[in-house]
């Protein structure tokens, strides 16, 4: 997250050197505590810096009360240098709106307005978006979540080959407990889940890569064997070390 300012320029800034030449301007911006500040032009009253100021907001988002704090000041060498204007620019605006451009007046040292004006452009560069909010558009126009599981593209699940389509009584049927060395896959309600999901995807040919772990396995019967796992996907075969 930045918060970019950039210092144009200045116009009828007061000159407030009474012996020789004009005022030696320059910007003195503070956000957050921190000031940082253009460079000096020397005896001139329109002075035009562009320069750009960047405060990193380490992770902390705008919020709709802060602002810019921003001094003119003419630069001395030997004594304290001397308020030339002053302004306040509140940044709620800068929030939905991520850019601006602005020219303000300054304020004297009475803080009354004056006829110096400053001429200002403001970028908010938020947070990144969040991968897990993106979204984009399938072939009917539609948005399709990328992570919403009813629609992820044909072969992102992995099913058994051998899996059927259920009749009624098989889908009403309670569930049986799973025995020793057996894997239930699911009931008819997940078959149904299957079949909708299957119904959302896109007939598009694409390439696409499947990766399967073999975590373990349990309560397998018999004794003294060497269990193995064979998976069966698009006409390919693997099977898992004994």
């Amino acid at each position: 997250m930045m918060l970019k300012v950039v210092v144009i320029r200045c116009v009828s800034l007061p000159n407030v050197e009474k012996f020789r030449g004009a005022s030696d301007p320059f910007a003195k911006v503070e956000f957050r505590g921190i000031k940082k500040k253009t460079h000096k032009i020397k005896n001139n009253l329109n002075p035009e810096w562009n320069e750009t100021l960047e405060f990193d907001l380490n992770g902390k988002p705008l919020t709709k009360n802060e602002q810019l704090d921003i001094q003119v000041k003419d630069w001395e060498m030997l004594q304290s240098s001397r308020l030339l204007g002053k302004v306040t620019v509140p940044l709620n605006d800068l929030m939905t709106s991520k850019t601006q451009e602005l020219t303000m007046p300054l304020r004297d040292g009475h803080d009354k307005v004056s006829e110096a004006k400053i001429s200002l452009s403001l970028e908010y560069q938020g947070a990144p978006p969040d991968p897990k909010q993106s979204s984009t558009k399938n072939e009917s126009g539609g948005v399709i979540d990328d992570n919403d599981e009813s629609t992820q593209q044909e072969g992102d699940n992995v099913e058994d080959s051998d899996d059927e389509e259920s009749s009624p009584a098989d889908e009403d049927r309670p569930a049986s407990k799973p025995t020793a060395g057996t894997i239930t896959v699911g009931g008819g309600k997940r078959r149904r889940a299957r079949r909708l999901r299957r119904s959302k995807l896109s007939n598009k040919a694409q390439d696409f890569q499947v990766r399967i772990k073999i975590v373990e396995g349990r309560q397998l019967s018999g004794s003294n064997i060497s269990p193995v796992v064979r998976v069966n996907v698009a006409n390919q075969s693997r099977q898992t070390r004994v």
